[in-house]
C-alpha cells in the first residue's frame, strides 16, 4: 500500500507540471485506416503459475483499425458511443486475458496491445506460512513442497468478455474506468478497473505511466484459480478463491528514429491479489513484463 502511494504522489507532482504532449504519428489513428506496425527486441512477461512457461516477447505486432465509431485494436472490438475533447465512452468486446496464464497462444501474449504500457517496481515479499490460511482453503499449503502444476488440472476454456469504458482527459493526463462481464457462460465473473495515465516528454522522448487496480469477481478468480475434484481428487488441495484487488504500474518509453522507426520500452509490475496468490496452483505474487527494442509503423 505504502508503494502504491508514493507512486500516487509521484505521479500528482508529474502532473503540476502540466506538460503538453501534441499527438503524434506514432499516437494517433487516423479515422477509417489500419495502424499496422511490428515490434522487435528482447523481452519477457513471467507466468506466475506452478510450472507455467515465462512468456518470451520477441516479436510483437501491432493492428489497429478505426472507423468514425467503431473500432479494432489488438483483439478488442468495440463501438464509441461519445468522443468529446473531455470525455469518451464506449462499448467492448474482447477475449479474457486471464487465459493468457494457462496458453501461450493468446494475444495477449502475442500482440503489444492496445494498453499493454508495462512498468517495474520493487520486489514484495511472499505472505508467512502463517497468512497462507483462509476461511475457504480446506489445508494448509506450501508453494514450495505442495504446490500444484497447471499441468495436472483440468482445462481452462476461453471466455469473452464484454463491457463499458469512461475516459475523462485533461491535459496530459487521462483517467479510466471500465466494467466488463463474461458473456460466453464460462465463469460469468466481472472485472471493474480504475486507471490513471499521464504522458510527458523530454526532448524527442515520449513518457507514459499509467497506474491502476483491477477488481475480479470471486466467480472469475474461482474458475481460473480455484481447485476442486474435477482437477484432482485429494481434498488436501481443494481451494475456493475470493474476490481480490490486483494493482499495477506501467511505464512505455518511445523515442522517433525516422518517419517510419522508433525506439521502444515497455516495463510493467503487477501486484496479484491475495486470493489468487493463496492458490495451490500459484508459486509468484506478481508479475513483471519488461521489453527493449525497435518498432516499425507500415
Amino acid at each position: 500500500m505504502l508503494f502504491i502511494v508514493r507512486c500516487l504522489i509521484f505521479l500528482c507532482l508529474i502532473s503540476q507540471a502540466k506538460i503538453s504532449f501534441a499527438c503524434s504519428e506514432q499516437d494517433c489513428i487516423k479515422t477509417d485506416s489500419w495502424q499496422l506496425g511490428l515490434a522487435i527486441g528482447l523481452g519477457i512477461k513471467t507466468n506466475p503459475l506452478v510450472d507455467g512457461d515465462n512468456i518470451p516477447l520477441v516479436i510483437l505486432p501491432d493492428v489497429a483499425w478505426y472507423a468514425e465509431k467503431a473500432y479494432f485494436d489488438n483483439g478488442e472490438l468495440g463501438y464509441q458511443w461519445i468522443n468529446q475533447d473531455k470525455f469518451a465512452v464506449e462499448s467492448f468486446v474482447s477475449l479474457d486475458q486471464e487465459r493468457a496464464f494457462f496458453s501461450f497462444f493468446h494475444p495477449a501474449n502475442l500482440l503489444t496491445g492496445n494498453s499493454q504500457i508495462n512498468a517495474v517496481a520493487p520486489p514484495t515479499l511472499r505472505p508467512s506460512e502463517d497468512e497462507r490460511f483462509d476461511e475457504h482453503i480446506t489445508s494448509p499449503v506450501s508453494p514450495a513442497n505442495d504446490g500444484i502444476s497447471i499441468d495436472q488440472i483440468s482445462k481452462r476454456k476461453w471466455a469473452i468478455n464484454a463491457g463499458l469504458r469512461w475516459h475523462y482527459f485533461l491535459d496530459n493526463m487521462e483517467l479510466t474506468a471500465s466494467w466488463q462481464n463474461d458473456i460466453s457462460g464460462v465463469h460469468q465473473g466481472s472485472i471493474v478497473e480504475l486507471a490513471y495515465s499521464i504522458k510527458w516528454a523530454w526532448q524527442k522522448t515520449q513518457f507514459n505511466t499509467q497506474i491502476g487496480a483491477n477488481w475480479k469477481s470471486q466467480k472469475l478468480l474461482n474458475y481460473y484459480y480455484g481447485i476442486d475434484q474435477e482437477d484432482i481428487d485429494d481434498s488436501f488441495h481443494w481451494y475456493v478463491a475470493d474476490a481480490g484487488i490486483e494493482t499495477y504500474l506501467a511505464l512505455a518509453i518511445q523515442r522517433p528514429i525516422n518517419d517510419k522507426w522508433l525506439w521502444l520500452t515497455n516495463v510493467s509490475f503487477r501486484q496479484l491479489p491475495d486470493s489468487m496468490y493463496l492458490s495451490p496452483i500459484v508459486k509468484d505474487s506478481n508479475i513483471k513484463r519488461v521489453f527493449m527494442g525497435v518498432a516499425y509503423r507500415f
